[in-house]
């Protein structure tokens, strides 16, 4: 009992201390507000590319996530369970 209260104030103390860190890092994030216009433009590109790569190639993630359970937890779980 006391083990998991002492995790308990432990992991609380952990999300205290990356909220705090969050908060202090948020002024490093760029917003359309404070972009140039080329930045703005780089960002859709970016996007975009990634929209394309992923349209093209998500048809691969099903027999890619069969084969990894498989390796994982054998082949019947990676045939009959999909993640």
């Amino acid at each position: 009992m006391a083990v998991k209260r002492m995790l308990n104030a432990f992991l609380i103390c952990l999300v205290m201390v990356m909220a705090q860190y969050g908060v202090a890092s948020a002024d490093n994030y760029r917003t359309i507000e404070n972009s140039s216009p080329q930045e703005v433009v780089d960002g859709m590109m970016t996007k975009a590319g990634r929209g394309l790569a992923n349209a093209t190639t998500g048809w691969l993630e099903l027999p890619k996530q069969i084969y990894t359970t498989s390796k994982e937890d054998g082949i019947a779980k990676g045939i009959l369970v999909v993640p």
